[in-house]
Parts: C-alpha cells; sequence; structure tokens
C-alpha cells in the first residue's frame, strides 16, 4: 500500500509506501483429503504470531474429466513448500488455462506468412 501526502499550502506531494505483513507457515497439515464428492482442507500455524491459516483442496477430478478440464480452485493460494502428491497433480494440470484464440491467431498468422513465402517463390 501507499499514502500521499499534499501541501495545499504550497502544493509539495510525496507519497511513502509500506508492505503489509504476512503470516509465515512453512508447515501445512491435511486436515481432510478431498474426494470425488468433497473438497479438501489442509491448515497451518503461523510461526509468528500463532494464527491459523485454513485453504481448500480442490475436489478430485472423476474419471471422466480430462486434463484440459481440471482447474484446481485454490492454485493461486497454493504454498510452494506443500509436498502433497495430489496438490503436485493439481499444479500440473494448468493446460486446462491455456488461451486458444491468441495461439489460433498465431497458427493463422504463421500459415500466412509460409503461404507469402510459397507464392514469391512461384515467380
Amino acid at each position: 500500500g501507499y499514502t500521499t501526502h499534499h501541501c495545499n499550502t504550497c502544493g509539495y506531494e510525496f507519497t511513502d509506501t509500506y508492505t503489509f505483513k504476512q503470516h509465515t507457515i512453512s508447515t501445512w497439515k491435511i486436515v481432510k483429503e478431498p474426494t470425488l464428492q468433497e473438497q479438501g482442507l489442509k491448515e497451518g500455524t503461523c510461526e509468528k504470531c500463532g494464527a491459523k491459516e485454513e485453504i481448500k483442496l480442490s475436489q478430485l477430478p472423476t474419471p471422466e474429466a480430462t486434463i484440459e478440464t481440471f482447474v484446481p480452485t485454490n492454485s493461486a493460494t497454493e504454498k510452494d513448500d506443500i509436498t502433497n502428491d495430489s496438490s503436485k497433480q493439481a499444479k500440473g494440470a494448468s493446460l486446462g488455462n491455456l488461451p486458444i484464440l491468441p495461439i489460433l491467431g498465431i497458427v493463422a498468422l504463421l500459415l500466412l506468412g509460409l503461404g507469402a513465402v510459397a507464392h514469391r517463390k512461384k515467380k
């Protein structure tokens, strides 16, 4: 965050910045394993103040789900130090997040460029 200070008399202005403090949690414990029907839950305790935090774990994908359709609900809040196999699998399942339209646009531009090169070689 930041605060902007302004003097109404002379117009002098400056901005000071500050960083919000965050909990320090290095060890997470799985309280409830995710299943095909329900989300799981993990919790950790801050090493500095003792506050508890909880993070919901994604429901397991059904056998019919493919890697393109499975997107974990808590990928933005995952901690890097978690060694849970199911969370590693969820992190790897990011193909569903690829933007299709920009990729198709790039492919179309490449094909147009190749067509132009082939057309020039014919002349």
